[in-house]
């Protein structure tokens, strides 16, 4: 029997086994996945190999991040397809080409930001139409840092959202993209789980 998921319009039936990994290989936990503009499909897990990268067919085709990826949470892939991840543990966000070629870090690198200040175990990131990074530091800070776009490295903003009583686990913005005043246009989804 074929499990079916979703609703209305959206319903997907799951194919057990869809893909294929390099033999002698399995995935750890696996907190994320995301697709980029040509249907590959970038597997995010806490394991040896924590990006693998297959095509629509399910046929592998990369794993890169082994030296730099060390505890996979959130992942989100832009407009550009460059790849962004977030590592809850080693409290920062990671930047790359979908080749994995490192292109940023937010945050440093196994040092826990101060409190209300990036990062502290961050869950999460989606950019916005503007290009406007928002990260969900959500076990540590209960909190959404925006920051917005510049040429080298984003500029923090201000910490949009501060939750007392609980924690800020994933985002996700929307955009009307057809409306030209982009802040009109937007949602954000904001999930979560009490702490």
């Amino acid at each position: 029997m074929t499990l079916v998921v979703g609703s209305g319009a959206f319903t997907y039936a799951v194919q057990q086994d869809w893909f294929e990994l390099p033999e002698g290989w399995c995935f750890g936990w696996v907190p994320a996945v995301a697709c980029d503009s040509e249907d590959r499909v970038y597997v995010y897990s806490r394991s040896e190999h924590p990006m693998v990268v297959f095509d629509r067919d399910g046929c592998f085709v990369a794993s890169w991040g082994e030296e730099v990826l060390k505890d996979a949470h959130g992942i989100f892939i832009d407009d550009r397809d460059q790849i962004w991840c977030v590592e809850r543990e080693t409290h920062c966000v990671r930047q790359f080409t979908r080749d994995g070629e490192l292109l940023m870090t937010l945050g440093t690198p196994g040092q826990e930001g101060a409190a209300g200040q990036p990062f502290r175990l961050p869950t999460d990131l989606a950019l916005d139409a503007d290009g406007c990074i928002y990260v969900s530091d959500g076990y540590g800070n209960a909190c959404i840092h925006k920051y917005s776009p510049a040429i080298d490295i984003p500029n923090l903003d201000e910490c949009l959202v501060k939750r007392q009583n609980g924690l800020f686990v994933s985002i996700s913005l929307f955009f009307n993209r057809s409306d030209s005043d982009a802040s009109k246009g937007m949602r954000c989804v904001i999930s979560g789980r009490r702490g």
